[in-house]
């Protein structure tokens, strides 16, 4: 693991935090039995691996741990302080938290203190929709459940320790994240499976339609090195506003689906809210259908971002045909809330091709294979057009527009790159680019 920390150091991308997953909780018979990590794998502790943060580097870690304890539970062979073994009690050959709410609140700040204690920032906690099942057939079933999801938000509050929810799809954990605003929305990722890939792209997609109510989603971490869907796994990142992680070794890093996610100092570009399927994909199943999936997201001071997939499964559509329409543009009111001019004008530009047209009629697009494109709808307004920083994948989140006439457009450039903007004046219309050195405000005039 110091190995790989050097490795991150070396690779010369600008990777701000680590999450040490699954394997390090001491257990028997998948049941916890200390929160001390396992002294074979771990003879050191932490302590040479919390040394290693850097304010300039790597600035945050976070630890994996599991809601119910580990995968059963918690043993009751346990190293536990007496007084936390006795906000324990044994139900079904498990430990579990209970019976009351104060049992329950005790447990987990303790839970949470362990990780504060050892130095980390925030924690990813893993299988909460089991810990239910762990309760049932007992008494008092929902509100002991209920009771963990609180005391689980109350203490990462308390403790100022980031929270990441995952596999939190129970109804009991959707409605109880009265702090923590991000969760899981699919099953897990997997390198180099196709059909596994496509189903956890179509999960995350239409969960997010309930989950993205109250949090951002998690599209699970991702391998930049994976050949089958690297690129495409790096812009549904892009579009999703959730966390970015890869599980690639360091010495597999692919810059090329790293770096269009990200700034300089490896501040995400962001939508404006998270991206979920158009209208008409979300009565669609994109696996068996026959038919393109569509997602979309508003991103920066105007935009619309869209990306059309291909995840059909069967050979006999390896190619779908989908079309983007100019009222796809008024998408972006459903998720900001602000109408959209109805004669507004908009630019269709293909981020792959790098070009762009006036979207006056639908637009049909070809998909082949497992695939997609990603492209930016931007209002056309005094005669100008945003696109954005070329290089990322969410180009409109690169820039902010001050000020606006019909000769002179100011922004905020929020990273080097090529600056793409569409100008029209004198009957003329062109597509320019122009190199942004550093971040900063730049004026543009019409010519």
């Amino acid at each position: 693991m110091l190995n790989d920390l050097d490795g991150i150091e070396a690779s010369g991308l600008p990777i701000r935090y680590v999450l040490i997953d699954d394997g390090h909780l001491a257990n028997k018979n998948r049941q916890l039995t200390s929160f001390v990590p396992d002294k074979e794998r771990f003879p050191n502790g932490w302590k040479n691996i919390i040394s290693r943060k850097k304010e300039d580097k790597i600035k945050w870690m976070g630890l994996w741990y599991n809601f119910c304890g580990y995968w059963m539970g918690i043993s009751p062979e346990n190293d536990f302080p007496e007084k936390i073994k006795e906000t324990l009690y044994s139900y079904n050959g498990s430990m579990l938290p209970g019976k009351s709410k104060e049992n329950i609140g005790t447990f987990y700040q303790y839970y949470i203190g362990t990780l504060k204690d050892y130095g980390f920032d925030f924690l990813k906690i893993d299988n909460q929709s089991f810990l239910l099942p762990l309760y049932m057939g007992n008494t008092e079933v929902i509100r002991q459940a209920k009771a963990c999801n609180l005391a689980l938000e109350e203490q990462t509050h308390n403790q100022q320790v980031g929270l990441m929810n995952c596999m939190a799809q129970n109804i009991l954990n959707i409605d109880h994240t009265q702090y923590s605003n991000l969760a899981r929305v699919s099953i897990d990722y997997k390198k180099y499976d196709e059909d596994m890939a496509k189903s956890h792209l179509f999960q995350s997609y239409t969960n997010t339609l309930l989950q993205g109510q109250t949090v951002w989603p998690d599209h699970d971490m991702f391998h930049s090195s994976d050949t089958i869907c690297g690129s495409l796994m790096a812009r549904s990142k892009a579009i999703s506003g959730g966390p970015v992680y890869l599980s690639d070794s360091p010495v597999d890093f692919v810059k090329e689906n790293i770096l269009p996610l990200i700034d300089e100092e490896g501040r995400i570009f962001r939508p404006e809210a998270p991206a979920i399927p158009t209208p008409e994909s979300v009565i669609t199943n994109p696996l068996k259908d026959g038919k393109a999936y569509r997602v979309f997201a508003p991103t920066g001071n105007e935009a619309v971002s869209l990306i059309c997939y291909n995840l059909n499964t069967s050979p006999s559509h390896h190619q779908v045909e989908t079309t983007i329409s100019p009222a796809d543009y008024s998408l972006r009111e459903t998720m900001s809330g602000k109408a959209a001019p109805q004669a507004e004008r908009i630019l269709l530009y293909d981020w792959e091709k790098q070009t762009a047209e006036v979207l006056t009629a639908d637009k049909q697009i070809a998909l082949e294979g497992f695939t997609d494109r990603l492209f930016h709808l931007c209002p056309i307004r005094n005669g100008w057009a945003m696109v954005g920083i070329q290089e990322k994948f969410l180009s409109p989140a690169t820039v902010e527009v001050i000020f606006s006439s019909s000769k002179q457009l100011k922004l905020n450039v929020l990273c080097p790159g090529n600056l793409r903007v569409w100008a029209e004046g004198n009957s003329q219309q062109e597509l320019r680019t122009i190199p942004v050195s550093h971040p900063g405000e730049i004026t543009i005039n019409k010519q």
